[in-house]
């Protein structure tokens, strides 16, 4: 694997077009080693497969971060107005 650094692995792709995806060396060998024999999935396979399905989630994950965001403060703004209720009390 090229660019392994501090335990990161950029993910070559076999053929021209690169992975983008950057994954812990434990995950990689995770993946590798224990969940992927006897599944009949190559590890080629595997890691093409996850890098389009990350791509492809990766907006619709920002954008669902942001909103949690949005209403996280407005229930800061609520208990800061109202207070907590009784037995959540922090």
């Amino acid at each position: 694997m090229d660019g392994a650094e501090a335990g990161i692995m950029h993910l070559p792709h076999p053929s021209s077009k690169p992975l983008r995806l950057t994954i812990a060396r434990e995950f990689y060998d995770f993946i590798c080693e224990d969940a992927l024999p006897g599944t009949g999935f190559e590890k080629t396979t595997f890691w093409t497969n996850f890098s389009s399905i990350v791509h492809d989630l990766t907006p619709r994950n920002r954008a669902l971060l942001v909103r949690r965001d949005e209403l996280q403060a407005e229930l800061d703004v609520w208990y800061r107005e109202h207070g907590a209720p009784v037995g959540i009390a922090g």
